[in-house]
């Protein structure tokens, strides 16, 4: 009988922020199943490999006390699970955001680059949808970031409005969300700054696939905002989540034991 392909095994150094110790555990499941995949693959095969993952020491690990303890848990096609859980970033591009007709933040050349500009003296709204994968962490929240650079190094405070709607599949979008934050602007100029813009509740998030649909704008017109008549440039929008898994084994359902 002809050996199945061996299916690709990710490299996860990504997933798991360099920690050494999962490194090396996940580095040698991955040859010990590219070695295993060159025999026949039988059934005693099988039995071996799943005897033999105790051996290559993945299982909980104190990587120290300021750091968290994670119980890897090997699945199918060399996909992993972990009770720990990590953040990464879902980032957005401003060349992925959807500017309005009217209404909305301006592309201004800044030096050597085209930026995108909320005004300081309108209101400017941009529109963007986030998707989360199938490896986020049920339940957890999700923080919405901001990356920007101020026009120049003039103090003063910038005024935010942000709206959401989250549904799972098959779900309806809720009426909006709305929050504000009201933060001094960096002073200094040409800086890459990252502010919190809002913590989007996730308790109730049980299935993947979830989409939230956001509005952000600029209230360069509110008497909160005092970085009066300077354009704040957007850099990028960064969703941060936690991740527990390399993914969902099932295409459209997570599949959590082995």
């Amino acid at each position: 009988m002809a050996k199945k392909a061996l299916p690709h095994i990710p490299d996860v150094r990504a997933l798991v922020h360099a920690d050494p110790i999962l490194i090396d555990a996940i580095t040698a499941l991955k040859e010990h199943i590219e070695v295993l995949h060159g025999k026949r693959g039988s059934e005693d095969d099988a039995a071996v490999l799943v005897g033999d993952l105790a051996k290559i020491g993945i299982d909980k690990k104190a990587l120290n006390t300021n750091r968290p303890t994670y119980n890897l848990k090997i699945l199918e096609r060399g996909r992993f699970e972990a009770d720990g859980s990590w953040w990464e970033s879902q980032d957005i591009e401003p060349t992925n955001i959807r500017v309005p007709a009217s209404g909305g933040p301006t592309w201004t050349t800044v030096g050597d680059y085209e930026l995108l500009a909320f005004s300081g003296s309108a209101q400017n709204d941009i529109y963007f949808f986030i998707k989360l994968p199938n490896s986020y962490m049920y339940g957890t929240d999700i923080n919405l970031y901001i990356h920007y650079e101020p026009e120049d190094g003039t103090s003063g405070n910038v005024r935010w409005d942000v709206s959401y709607s989250m549904a799972a599949v098959d779900g309806t979008f809720p009426s909006s969300s709305t929050d504000t934050k009201t933060a001094a602007s960096s002073a200094v100029a040409s800086s890459n700054n990252l502010l919190s813009i809002v913590s989007i509740d996730g308790s109730a998030i049980e299935s993947m696939s979830n989409i939230i649909k956001c509005k952000l704008s600029r209230r360069g017109d509110h008497a909160d905002d005092t970085y009066d008549g300077k354009a704040i440039y957007l850099l990028g929008i960064s969703p941060h989540i936690r991740r527990d898994s390399s993914g969902s084994y099932r295409e459209l359902a997570r599949q959590l034991s082995i």
